[in-house]
């Protein structure tokens, strides 16, 4: 991850960032804090804000899109979001874990078929790779169809190319370059990420619901760290999402703060 993914923020209309929508999550205590009177009230909210979402956006999504959702349910909301998306894991990710898995492993099965294939050789039923595709292995970032589970390796290099079925997964990590602001992005908050003396090296993360205080965006003195999930979101500007010019705007009020031995001269 010592390689940024560089980002030209003209290729968007906007560069959004969100975390924990926790859609169908109907225990009170989530939507309660969020000002909802319902999880349906706060459900049709996230599926209204998806909604302003066009293809020219780009949205960086930091796990925890649903939660106990039937996966059909998930899907549609998923399928609501026209704009190109990356995506994070998070600790609740039943659905995106299983899109992503069936995704890759639909990939390397039909990959293995046509070498095979080219190769003449007859192979029956695939009972190696069905086999082998059973194991946990990853492939980084790894670009999906949102409406036909068609995935391959990497991304669409000509944004041209890029429809607005497109979800790109990262793992559990992202390393973004968007003008002079490299974004260390991970659900769960970090402590420590690369180059923290700089100020333009920030941290986004998700998962803490507003509860961290450091990284919400009142805080100003405790590292440039930012939590984007919805709670603070709609604290900050009333919408499910941060746009990275608010992202910049918060970091540049806050103060550097180094918790290791990175922020002596001769490191």
């Amino acid at each position: 991850m010592n390689t940024p993914y560089k980002l030209n923020r003209n290729s968007y209309d906007n560069i959004y960032f969100s975390s924990d929508f926790h859609y169908n999550h109907q225990k009170d205590f989530l939507w309660k804090p969020r000002g909802f009177s319902s999880f349906q009230d706060h459900d049709m909210f996230l599926e209204n804000e998806v909604s302003k979402l066009t293809k020219n956006d780009l949205l960086i999504f930091l796990g925890d899109f649903s939660l106990n959702s039937p996966p059909e349910q998930s899907a549609a909301l998923l399928q609501k979001i026209n704009a190109r998306m990356f995506y994070i894991f998070g600790n609740h990710e039943s659905y995106h874990s299983r899109f992503y898995k069936d995704s890759l492993r639909n990939y390397y099965k039909q990959t293995f078929d046509y070498s095979m294939r080219d190769a003449g050789h007859d192979h029956g039923s695939l009972d190696g790779i069905n086999t082998v595709s059973d194991h946990p292995f990853q492939t980084f970032p790894f670009s999906v169809g949102k409406y036909t589970n068609s995935g391959f390796p990497g991304l669409r290099k000509k944004l041209k190319d890029v429809q607005e079925n497109d979800i790109v997964y990262w793992g559990e990590e992202g390393y973004f370059k968007i003008g002079n602001t490299f974004l260390f992005c991970r659900h769960m908050a970090p402590r420590i990420w690369d180059k923290v003396k700089h100020s333009n090296y920030v941290a986004i993360c998700g998962h803490s619901h507003g509860h961290l205080f450091p990284a919400n965006p009142e805080c100003k003195n405790q590292g440039k760290i930012l939590d984007v999930g919805v709670d603070n979101a709609i604290k900050y500007n009333g919408t499910a999402f941060f746009k990275i010019e608010e992202i910049e705007t918060i970091m540049h009020s806050k103060t550097i703060v180094i918790e290791d031995h990175h922020g002596c001269e001769h490191v």
